[in-house]
């Protein structure tokens, strides 16, 4: 494993690193255990495709609050040295989540009013020091009560809603490649009710691509976005094939 896998101390790690990774072991082996029944019905097809020899941006479909476990336990499956950090919206906080959300390193941010400048410059520091970022893109969990409220089909569970051009701007600051993800099952889930849940992974994308001469920033940032939606739309229509197989779980 190449130098650049492993975690190097900067000044935000210097006297924090240490405890935080603690933590993160402590509950990433807790949600291991709360997860033991659903784990048994989990696949994930191209795993291989996740690089474990330098820092990227995964970017995961969401309809279900179990998506951040399964996430965090494919990049643990992936590359078990190395502790990937998570991008949550503020407002988790506010449950009495907070103190365990920080120790294990989550990035919060106000949905509604971002501190761009401080995640560009926490993202950076944790891209520098060789670990990777997940999110999810739409920002907000895809769920069927949503899809209703809002006067949308039950069908639209299985489309991607837009995404938010977060992780473009991400991707194309800090120069790191997206690996999109699509995750099926997980609506089905509760704490009680395990259900089939499926991963795939896809080829990393790299926002170099998407540079190009004579276009805005903005005009890029839309076009990765589009290119990672479209990905991960792909991605979770084959997860959801595969789990629809019935000859896959005999």
């Amino acid at each position: 494993m190449s130098e650049c896998s492993r975690p190097r101390e900067s000044h935000i790690f210097k006297d924090h690193y240490r405890q935080r990774e603690l933590a993160f072991r402590a509950t990433r082996f807790i949600m291991a255990q709360l997860s033991a029944v659903h784990l048994e019905r989990l696949q994930v097809y191209g795993l291989e495709k996740y690089p474990i020899d330098r820092p990227t941006l995964l970017v995961g479909s969401h309809h279900s609050q179990w998506d951040s476990v399964y996430l965090g336990l494919m990049c643990h499956k992936a590359d078990p040295e190395r502790s990937t950090r998570a991008i949550g919206k503020r407002e988790m906080w506010k449950y009495g989540m907070g103190p365990l959300f920080e120790a294990i390193g989550v990035i919060p941010v106000d949905r509604k009013r971002p501190d761009v400048r401080h995640l560009l410059r926490t993202s950076g520091e944790i891209f520098e020091n060789g670990q990777s970022i997940f999110m999810f893109g739409a920002g907000e969990r895809t769920t069927e009560k949503r899809l209703a409220r809002a006067g949308k089909p039950a069908d639209d569970l299985y489309e991607m809603p837009e995404f938010h051009g977060g992780a473009a701007m991400l991707a194309l600051t800090h120069n790191v490649e997206v690996i999109p993800v699509g995750i099926y099952g997980s609506h089905a889930l509760t704490q009680w009710r395990p259900a089939p849940v499926t991963m795939a992974v896809g080829e990393p994308i790299d926002p170099n691509a998407f540079r190009s001469d004579g276009a805005s920033s903005r005009e890029h940032r839309h076009a990765l976005t589009e290119a990672i939606r479209g990905d991960v739309q792909a991605l979770y229509d084959f997860a959801r094939a595969k789990q629809e197989d019935v000859s896959y779980f005999e």
